[in-house]
């Protein structure tokens, strides 16, 4: 063999465990369980979506399939990729994916801790204005039971066969994929494929404009109003609120619900707060809700 194609040979075999050393690498950090321990598992009574008062402000998201750190905290890390986020306008950004060993922001600790970081000065003021230093995705709530008590305003993780045995569900979800919490729901007369299950919305619903308009063939709304939201990237978006009374979602009768049109479908934190504790029971996937 010549020597040119030799060094071809060598380089091509390099390369090829090069790749191969890569992929095992990530595969294996991508697929390490992330663990959290919650030192104060207090939650924001003043505030509908989920946050987690612990000095630094975290927001407990369902919607959001990976976690985010907002601030650039100065710690061991590695960056293993990029990962694209999609907000609720459907606006998509690609950001640096990190990988730490452990990392301790105030009463959280992690570890084995995959998360994005998008830089704050990048996200909308009113997320800016809200100190929310992060989101905690579905990569570490998928990893534990949690039991929302809107009474004490606390949120508890449990290991995932814990159960909560003395109570009976009022309501009962389930859902199909264990990141991405989807579910079908009955809407009045309208069945509705495909919601999402986000703690990051504040809303009761969002729907599209085309399900709502199916669904003011049989429930007339009280009220419409045209109003302005903001999201992950923007502010002053334009959103019309729908108001219904006495409406059936599934078999239960709902006194009051709010759905908002927009660009996707979501059941958000506002529905979860109209009961007095929310269980979510990651390992059968399924959110149980329960009222005194």
């Amino acid at each position: 063999m010549k020597k040119k194609h030799k060094i071809i040979l060598i380089v091509i075999v390099v390369i090829i465990v090069v790749a191969v050393g890569n992929w095992a690498f990530y595969s294996i950090v991508y697929n390490l369980s992330t663990s959290i321990s919650l030192r104060d598992n207090s939650i924001d009574e003043e505030k509908t979506i989920i946050i987690l008062k612990s000095g630094n402000r975290w927001c407990w998201d369902t919607g959001s399939t990976g976690s985010v750190l907002f601030r650039d905290i100065e710690h061991k890390r590695l960056r293993v990729g990029y990962s694209w986020n999609i907000d609720s306008e459907n606006t998509k950004k690609r950001h640096k994916t990190f990988f730490t060993k452990m990392l301790s922001i105030d009463s959280i600790l992690f570890e084995n801790f995959i998360y994005e970081y998008i830089d704050s000065s990048n996200t909308s003021m009113s997320l800016r204005d809200s100190d929310i230093i992060g989101l905690l995705g579905m990569n570490v709530i998928k990893n534990y039971n949690w039991l929302l008590d809107f009474h004490k305003n606390t949120l508890q993780n449990y290991d995932k066969d814990f159960q909560i045995d003395t109570l009976t569900p009022k309501f009962i979800i389930s859902y199909s994929e264990e990141r991405k919490p989807l579910t079908d729901i009955r809407l009045g007369y309208l069945r509705i494929k495909k919601i999402l299950l986000d703690s990051g919305f504040s809303g009761d619903m969002m729907l599209y404009g085309s399900d709502i308009e199916v669904m003011n063939q049989f429930i007339t709304p009280d009220t419409i109003i045209n109003d302005i939201s903001s999201n992950l990237y923007s502010d002053s978006i334009p959103v019309k609120r729908y108001i219904y009374y006495d409406v059936y979602v599934n078999n239960l009768l709902f006194d009051k619900l709010i759905i908002n049109e927009g660009k996707r479908r979501l059941i958000g934190a506002g529905f979860f707060r109209k009961f007095d504790r929310v269980f979510w029971d990651s390992g059968s996937k399924e959110v149980r809700f329960y009222r005194d």
